[in-house]
């Protein structure tokens, strides 16, 4: 799918040059040519607002024409998608931010207490919500004047990917094959996520499970060659 760089070895370029604007990547990265730049799953250009490198926490390099058929004429000399470590990050504090009183708490769809949502690892959070006076979050329907709602994303991914397996026989054969969905290209009314990221797990989960969700949405399952990865479309539009 395409080049995995050592995040350690980049970071110790990346030390002098906080804040460096985004052009300065290629020549961190040592690459010819102009490849497009994606980070946090949004393209950056010339003109993006400079980026500080040591907030780097995992990159990939895609070469052509694999990222030009996912991203376009723009990544015709590739592309170097980035993850940063504000992404993967939640917030450690936002338990103790919260006012304590006359509140159930939900991990998950399930009954909980503040014990066990403070064990919880804060990279694995995906969402936490407040309601008041909620009655729908739990199956007994209680009520004790606010509710906490805490989802992790290793139960989001896990329940769109049984949702999206009952619905797709190739999605649930290309799980098979590969046990996780991190390089299947999705496209989600028009926009694409190459890899897994927190945007992309939310969207996914939200499209079938929040409070909102459609019934109605169109899936079209297309298999990779050779360097075009394979795709799962979702139009809920």
């Amino acid at each position: 799918m395409g080049l995995l760089l050592p995040v350690v070895g980049f970071a110790q370029k990346a030390d002098s040059s906080k804040n460096t604007s985004v052009k300065k990547i290629y020549d961190l990265i040592h690459i010819k040519g102009k490849p497009l730049i994606v980070i946090d799953g949004i393209i950056y250009d010339e003109d993006s607002k400079p980026f500080d490198t040591n907030n780097i926490a995992a990159i990939e390099v895609l070469n052509p024409p694999g990222s030009e058929n996912i991203y376009g004429k723009g990544a015709k000399d590739g592309a170097i998608l980035i993850n940063t470590k504000s992404l993967q990050t939640a917030p450690t504090d936002t338990y103790a931010s919260i006012k304590l009183d006359s509140i159930t708490y939900v991990l998950n769809g399930k009954s909980s207490t503040e014990k066990e949502l403070k064990t919880l690892d804060p990279n694995n959070v995906l969402s936490i919500s407040i309601l008041k006076n909620a009655q729908d979050s739990l199956s007994n329907g209680s009520q004790r004047g606010k509710t906490l709602v805490v989802i992790t994303k290793s139960y989001a991914i896990k329940s769109y990917q049984a949702k999206l397996s009952s619905l797709s026989k190739q999605y649930e054969q290309y799980l098979k094959a590969y046990h996780n969905d991190d390089k299947l290209l999705f496209i989600i009314n028009g926009v694409k996520y190459p890899f897994s990221s927190r945007e992309r797990i939310e969207k996914l989960y939200n499209i079938f499970f929040n409070d909102g969700a459609s019934n109605k949405f169109e899936l079209t399952y297309v298999s990779g060659i050779d360097s075009i990865p394979s795709s799962l479309n979702i139009n809920t539009n």
